[in-house]
């Protein structure tokens, strides 16, 4: 990431909702004549950006990206204001002419406002774009173009058109006021010692200035790049009064600690935002300042000479606000070691922003707008949590790929606002893995750091907030008597696995001294404990209803699977659906009434404590709110608006309230919505007086996000397909099969539920049934994959895992058996896992089908995806994180079915065997990612089961799937391959989707000829020896991963009787797409000063 700035705008200091500067920092004129301007911000966790385009006129405005410069292959927005209102469009232009309508609409339009000559339209969109019509927008310049008309006929704009290239992501104003001036603060040819690590300090006096100055950029000044490690520039208290050199914390200069300046190896300059600098000069006092330069010296070096430092710009121009820099994190102090052998250990540093009035007089909130974040060479990433009222609101900042040699400040893209009373956790996380004894905290390069130094306005008197674990409880809490015996055991542990955790996670759960100090070196210590930090990285891509789809936003039911009457009359109906990446979910609310109506969820079932909404469609239009309950009175309206509403109708009588909240609430006040059953409760009014409901009113006790409704129709009945006393042979696996018929239907039916029949939990890794083709006629049994009949059925019908119960499936589709589909074979498969050779078992395990004559909408089906299952490829031992990959590329399946169509995803179950860590699904569509179909990150051998995917995703024709598999296998000798062996390994992803089709596998396997050659031994034989010989190490496990990656693959796609397609493909970059933050609306107070679209602003911001 190279130096960022922010030119941050303002108006004022206070931030509302309708006063959203802090969103949007950065600004460009985009014309020379300043008809155009541009402001954007941008969120780096979410990923996402805000923009708001002003432009002299009334007519329609177009913005958007070009690849050269002119229109062809530009992606473009136009909007503007009408005689019958606003209006706005995602757009591609192929050339010269009106740009096209995008099929899929991904930007997002949160006002649009004309008056006085000026069109001002503000809009979001996904960093990276889901649509093949769209420009992902890069860390590197782009060209933005524009173009405006004088009425809202979007036609030719005549010469009220152009481009300027910026650089969205890393953009640098590089403002220089009229009478800019800059000083340096160097080191003096100081003659750098011969020490691998060496800190020198300089205490020396800025220029003296008659009145304050703003610092506006800061420059690194290095003169030995192989030698400087880090530079930090403090302020000094009034005490200190001379100038001197001297080793850093040997006894002079420690109490220079107010941060003024940081800049780490790989960063460059830093510019501050245009409403901030930082002061020198005037009333701020003639101080000493202290130079720190960290030299890292591995070659101990000697006879070498530095004069490294910084440059400041200044201006007597002053801006808004003094800025300042606060040190956050875990203490420097030898006190606290990193084990050994960690693949990765956490430590944590915690501010606890409530004891700032502890040092402070006049304490006040803090803007914060740039970070950087520090660690050694062990370090691997660092994340800044973001606490308020006790729960995780925000990730302030985050490195998951920290790099020791490419440290610099990192613009936030938006200010930050944390509030007195906030909380700030830095984890730091570290890999010792290749290190054999104790890493302690401390000053070398070879010890360790975990800071962040954060960039805010308006300044403090404040140089740190910082912790440190509480020493006199970690000895007892580790069964050390006292420190010295704490620190002899320390050296002397046995460092595993099991002992690396025990350690972390004692020290997570003891309490930490939080230690607050001034500028003038007072302190105060405090207590604090840990709190759990949960990530939040980027969303996915955004994405409107398509112009023409199958699915219109009027017609959202894949978004709503779920369905519950909340009363016995049917007057309240509930929809849900979730997004378990984003940690979203979704209601449709319909009553029978024309007056208000309230949902909510409450703790015992009553209205105490309960976290409720209330909305409606009244004479002056709808309301909508977020409220509290005490009691039996009306509930209370949230300070903080935490549900997004998305519609809300009112017509034939029945009131549809759609809305949207995150499944963990940031608000106190609002209950988080878990995996256990919860207690939703509901009423409603006859008027939109909301007043008290009578008996309009009732509670319901529903699962949310582990739904199963349990429906059964009038008719159900149920057939079992189960094994019959089979001997289990007494070997470590095996896998048995039963080809049997079964019932016989004169019309077609629908399973609507599977229920495991187990009879050998020990045993019983898991179960397969298999549609045969016609051509299996007889019913027999065999060891699995020994006979060629056995390995013609090969549809997926059922699958049940270890650890896995019934399921469900939706209302709208079921496993169709019997009439047309035809009398067909059947395949049990099942796999015995008996690690103890037990002799003499027998089992009668199988599956019970639930079926209906009552047809639903679709008939839905099984598709296996993943890799291969065969024994061509190799897991090597020793490593920590390997992946494999399985594509499924959907392009391919018309070259097996003669009518094919796209697969509506309704659910899914991750499968591999004991070294399995974590399974992803990750979903392409015109070359890039736009979403994650599952992920298990987690992944538990012992507990597989089919997972809801909360909502059904659609899975169009062209589309690829990629199935990414991390293994451990560091605790193995010898190489695992894959196969049907526990022991062994595979890697799939089974879909249940709709409409069916006869298809039964979509999967790929490396070449192995391309893989033997790029590995040197063309021939089998040598490559397994090869294999079988090599010395496997971090080095050549990485290797043999990324050769395995970056060959061609071999797609191969099956249909249900047999026909094979094989065609080439090639791996893509998978990324990880995580949770979404909390959501939050505009606080109450605000809610007055704004209107509607600006506060949707900050709910999408």
């Amino acid at each position: 990431m190279g130096p960022l700035s922010l030119v941050l705008l303002l108006l004022s200091a206070h931030w509302s909702c309708a006063q959203e500067e802090p969103l949007l920092p950065f600004s460009e004129h985009l014309d020379p004549e300043h008809n155009v301007r541009l402001k954007w911000g941008f969120d780096e966790i979410q990923g996402t950006i805000l923009f708001q385009l002003t432009v002299n006129t009334s007519g329609w405005v177009g913005f958007g990206f070009s690849p050269k410069g002119g229109m062809t292959g530009a992606d473009i927005v136009i909007g503007g204001v009408g005689p019958e209102g606003s209006y706005f469009t995602d757009r591609h232009a192929g050339g010269n002419s009106i740009p096209v309508v995008d099929q899929q609409q991904n930007y997002k339009l949160l006002s649009l406002t004309e008056s006085d000559g000026k069109t001002v339209m503000k809009f979001q969109r996904s960093v990276e774009s889901c649509d093949e019509n769209d420009l992902s927008i890069t860390n590197l310049p782009m060209k933005l173009i524009y173009a405006y008309g004088q009425s809202d006929d979007v036609a030719y704009h005549i010469n009220r058109r152009g481009t300027k290239e910026v650089n969205l992501l890393k953009y640098m104003p590089r403002v220089t006021p009229p009478n800019s001036k800059y000083f340096d603060m160097t080191m003096a040819n100081f003659s750098v010692p011969a020490n691998q690590t060496y800190y020198h300090c300089k205490i020396m006096r800025a220029p003296t200035f008659e009145r304050k100055q703003h610092i506006y950029r800061i420059e690194p000044f290095i003169t030995n790049f192989d030698l400087v490690h880090h530079l930090l520039l403090y302020r000094c208290p009034p005490t200190v009064t001379e100038p001197f050199e001297v080793q850093c914390y040997t006894g002079g200069g420690e109490e220079c600690m107010e941060t003024v300046a940081v800049w780490g190896v790989g960063g460059g300059a830093f510019e501050l935002p245009e409403m901030a600098g930082l002061p020198i000069g005037g009333n701020i006092g003639d101080f000493f300042y202290r130079l720190e330069v960290h030299y890292n010296n591995p070659n101990k070096s000697a006879g070498r000479v530095d004069n490294s430092g910084l440059r400041f710009y200044y201006t007597s121009e002053l801006r808004q606000h003094d800025a300042a820099i606060l040190m956050t994190g875990l203490a420097v102090a030898p006190g606290y070691a990193i084990p050994p052998k960690a693949k990765s250990f956490l430590t944590y540093g915690l501010c606890d922003t409530a004891y700032i009035p502890k040092v402070l007089e006049s304490p006040h909130d803090l803007q914060v707008f740039s970070v950087m974040l520090h660690t050694h060479l062990a370090g691997r990433k660092v994340r800044v949590g973001h606490f308020r009222g006790g729960k995780q609101i925000d990730l302030l900042a985050v490195d998951e790929n920290y790099n020791f040699e490419y440290q610099e400040v990192t613009n936030l893209g938006k200010t930050k606002t944390v509030k007195l009373g906030d909380k700030l956790l830095v984890e730091c996380t570290y890999n010792t893995e290749n290190r054999a004894t104790l890493t302690w905290g401390g000053l070398s390069t070879s010890e360790e750091m975990c800071l962040s130094f954060l960039f805010y306005y308006p300044a403090m008197n404040l140089s740190s907030c910082v912790s440190f674990p509480n020493l006199q409880t970690l000895a007892p809490a580790m069964g050390a008597t006292d420190t010295d015996i704490w620190v002899n055991m320390m050296y002397k542990n046995t460092w595993n696995d099991t002992s690396i955790n025990q350690y972390q996670q004692t020290l997570k759960r003891i309490d930490q001294l939080v230690i607050v100090v001034d500028s003038f070196t007072n302190g105060s210590f405090n207590p604090g404990m840990i709190p759990d930090l949960k990530v939040i990285p980027p969303a996915p891509c955004m994405s409107s209803c398509a112009i023409k789809t199958h699915w219109s936003c009027a017609q959202e039911d894949p978004l709503l699977p779920f369905s519950e009457h909340l009363d016995p009359e049917h007057n309240v109906r509930l929809k849900w659906g979730f997004d378990e990446i984003q940690g979203t979910i979704l209601f449709q609310l319909t009553v029978n009434t024309s007056g208000w109506v309230g949902f909510g969820f409450s703790p015992k079932g009553g209205m105490t404590g309960a976290d409720i909404v209330i909305g409606g469609v009244g004479p002056k239009g709808s309301y909508f709110t977020d409220r509290h309950a005490g009691g039996n009175s009306i509930p209370v309206i949230d300070q903080q608006q935490n549900y997004k509403l998305l519609s809300l109708t009112e017509s034939d009588g029945k009131t549809v309230m759609k809305f949207q909240r995150s499944v963990e609430s940031c608000d106190e006040n609002d209950l988080s919505i878990t995996n256990l059953p919860m207690k939703l409760i509901y009423a409603y009014g006859q008027s939109d007086d909301i007043a008290y409901h009578i008996n309009r009113r009732g509670t319901k006790e529903v699962n949310l996000l582990k739904y199963m409704p349990r429906v059964t129709p009038p008719n159900s009945k149920y057939f079992d397909m189960t094994m019959a006393n089979f001997s289990v042979p007494a070997l470590q696996t095996y896998y048995h099969c039963k080809i049997m018929r079964a019932p016989t239907f004169e019309h077609k039916q629908h399973i609507y539920r599977i229920e495991p029949f187990i009879t050998n939990f020990d045993l019983v890794h898991h179960l397969l049934l298999y549609r045969c083709p016609p051509t299996v006629t007889e019913p027999f049994e065999a060891q699995c994959y020994t006979k060629l009949s056995i390995s013609e059925c090969m549809e997926t019908i059922a699958v049940w895992g270890v650890g896995g119960g019934d399921f469900e499936l939706p209302e709208m589709a079921g496993l169709p058996i019997g009439g047309n589909v035809g009398d067909f074979f059947y395949r049990l498969e099942v796999h015995y896992n008996n690690p103890n050779k037990s002799a003499g078992r027998v089992d009668n395990s199988g599956l019970r089908f639930y079926y209906t004559s009552e047809l639903r909408q679709h008939d839905a089906a099984v598709l296996g995806t993943g890799l291969v299952v065969a024994p061509g490829y190799a897991i090597p031992p020793k490593a920590k994180s390997f992946l494999t990959y399985g594509l499924c590329d959907t392009a391919y399946i018309p070259k097996v079915l003669e009518t094919s169509h796209d697969l509506q995803v309704f659910s899914v179950m991750l499968h591999t065997h004991l070294i399995g860590r974590k399974v992803r699904v990750g979903h392409f569509r015109g070359g890039k990612q736009i979403d994650f179909l599952a992920a298990d990150e987690n992944y538990d051998f012992e507990y597989q089961e089919v997972t809801n995917l909360g909502q059904t995703k659609t899975v169009k024709l062209g589309d690829k799937l990629l199935v990414e598999c991390t293994y451990n296998t560091e605790n193995r000798t010898t190489l695992t391959w894959g196969g049907l062996s526990t022991s062994e390994e595979m890697c799939l992803a089974f879909l249940f989707y709709y409409p069916a089709m006869n298809l039964s596998g979509c999967m790929s396997f490396p070449n192995v000829t391309t893989l033997r050659s790029e590995m040197g031994t063309p021939s089998q034989n040598a490559w397994l020896n090869m294999m079988n010989n090599m010395t496997w190490n971090d080095t050549s496990i990485n290797k043999y991963q990324q050769t395995l990656k970056k060959i061609d693959q071999l797609v191969i796609i099956a249909d249900s009787f047999k026909n094979i397609s094989r065609n080439p493909g090639m791996i893509p970059d998978l990324k990880v797409i995580p949770p979404a933050p909390c959501m939050s609306g505009c606080a109450i107070k605000s809610l007055a000063l704004i209107s509607l679209l600006l506060c949707l602003a900050v709910h999408w911001a």
